[in-house]
C-alpha cells in the first residue's frame, strides 16, 4: 500500500519508520528536500499550492496524511478524491488550522476553553482586552507553533505594539488561564470506528516550546475519563480518523482544552518506547483500516527535546546507558527541535529521579536550549 505524507519533517520521519513494520511504501510532498526523511522515502518537492503536482501526488497514493496543519486548504479543496484519501479529513483540517475556529468548534460541543475573541482590527483588540481582562495572550489564528506568533499582554498600552508585531492580520485574544499544569491526551480513532486512548501525559515548556513530557501523568481515573470524553465528542462530531491530540490546562476546578492537533504530536513521542503501540503506528493503522494496537503504557517514560544544538550530549549514552537517542538529522539552529531523548523508570518516583539526574547533566554539559 502506498501512503503519501504532506510534509517531510521529524513527524513524517517517525511515521515512515513505524510504517516499515506494516510493509508500507511512503512518499513525502514538501516545498524543499528534508534530511529527516532522506533514505527512508521518496521525496517530491513542490509547493503546497501547486494544484497539478498535488493532484498527481494524490492520484499516485492509496491514502494521504500530513505532519503539520499549515497546508493550503484552498488548493486541497480542488483535489479529486481528497476527502476519500486524506486523513484526518479536509473538513477537520479546516477547523484545526485556525485557532479561533478550533475554539468555536470545541465550545459548540460543550468543551471548555479559555475565554477568547476574534480580532480583525486594533480597536477590536482593545475592546477584547477590556472585556476579557488582563493578562492575556494575543495569537495569530494560523501559522503559529512552538510559541511563535504569540504575544503576552499585561497592560492595555501594549495593544498597539502587539497588533503591529503580529502582522495586523486576523488574530485571537485569549484570557490568561491560571493553570496548575499542562496535560496532553493522545487519542486515536480508525475508519472502522475503533477508539484508543493513551494515558494523560504532563508537559513542561521553555519559552513556549515543549521541553519535556512525562507519562503517564499522575492523575485520577476520573480526570483521564473526562479528557477521553472530550475526544469522543470530537470523534463523533466529525467522523474523525487518525490520531487526535488535546493539549489541556488543569485548573483548580476544570480541565480546559488549550489547543488540539489533527496529527501525531511532539507530546506523544514517549509512546515509541513507552507504550504497547506508538502514536505513529496507530495513526497509520487508523487511516488504513487496520486493527488498532494497544495504547497502554509500558512502565514510566520521559521524553526530553533537544533544541538548538546537540553540544555536550555526544557521549550521553556512556553516562546514561539506558537512554534512547532520536536524531532527526537536522542542522543546528536556535529554536529548532533537533531530536529527543527517552528515559524510563519502573515507577513514577524512579523516573523522576532519573530525569532529575539527566536534567543536572544537561545543565552542566549542554545543550543550552536556544529558544
Amino acid at each position: 500500500m502506498k501512503v503519501g505524507i504532506l510534509g517531510a519533517g521529524q513527524l513524517a520521519r517517525m511515521l515512515i519508520q513505524s510504517g516499515q513494520n506494516l510493509g508500507l511504501q511512503f512518499t513525502t510532498f514538501a516545498p524543499e528536500r528534508s534530511p529527516c526523511v532522506d533514505g527512508l522515502a521518496e521525496q517530491q518537492v513542490a509547493q503546497f499550492q501547486d494544484k497539478e503536482k498535488l493532484q498527481s501526488f494524490f492520484d499516485a497514493h492509496d491514502r494521504i496524511t500530513y505532519d503539520w496543519e499549515n497546508l493550503s486548504v484552498t488548493t486541497l479543496r480542488e483535489i479529486r478524491e481528497c476527502e476519500k484519501k486524506l486523513f484526518p479529513s479536509l473538513s477537520v483540517l479546516e477547523i484545526i488550522a485556525n485557532r479561533y475556529r478550533q475554539k468555536k468548534f470545541l465550545n459548540s460541543l460543550g468543551i471548555p476553553t479559555a475565554p477568547h475573541a476574534l480580532i480583525t482590527e486594533e480597536s477590536g483588540l482593545i475592546d477584547a482586552v477590556q472585556t476579557l481582562g488582563l493578562p492575556g495572550i494575543l495569537k495569530t489564528n494560523q501559522l503559529g507553533y512552538d510559541g511563535k506568533g504569540q504575544k503576552r499582554l499585561k497592560d492595555l498600552g501594549e495593544c498597539q505594539t502587539a497588533w503591529a508585531e503580529l502582522g495586523r492580520s486576523e488574530l485571537e485574544y485569549e484570557s490568561w488561564v491560571p493553570f496548575k499544569r499542562e496535560l496532553s491526551l493522545i487519542a486515536c480513532r480508525s475508519v472502522r470506528g475503533e477508539e484508543k486512548f493513551y494515558p494523560l501525559a504532563e508537559n513542561h515548556h521553555v519559552q513556549g516550546v515543549l521541553s519535556e513530557t512525562i507519562a503517564p501523568a499522575p492523575v485520577t481515573e476520573s480526570m483521564q475519563k473526562f479528557a477521553e470524553s472530550y475526544a469522543q465528542k470530537i470523534f463523533q462530531a466529525v467522523d474523525y480518523v487518525g490520531v487526535l491530540v488535546l493539549e489541556l490546562f488543569e485548573t483548580s476546578d476544570a480541565l480546559l482544552v488549550n489547543e488540539m492537533a489533527s496529527r501525531v504530536h511532539n507530546s506523544g513521542h514517549w509512546t515509541i518506547e513507552g507504550a504497547e503501540t506508538s502514536q505513529f503506528e496507530n495513526h497509520l493503522r487508523a487511516g488504513l483500516g487496520f486493527e488498532l494496537g494497544g495504547s497502554q503504557a509500558l512502565g514510566y517514560t520521559a521524553m526530553r527535546n533537544i533544541i538548538g544544538n546537540w553540544q555536550g550530549t555526544e557521549h550521553i549514552q556512556e553516562v546514561f546507558p539506558d537512554i534512547l537517542v532520536h536524531d532527526y538529522l537536522k542542522e543546528s539552529r536556535p529554536g529548532r527541535k533537533l531530536g529527543h531523548l527517552t528515559l524510563q523508570g519502573k515507577t513514577h518516583e524512579q523516573l523522576i529521579q532519573n530525569l532529575q539526574t539527566l536534567r543536572s547533566f544537561l545543565a552542566a554539559n549542554g545543550p543550552k536550549e536556544t529558544v
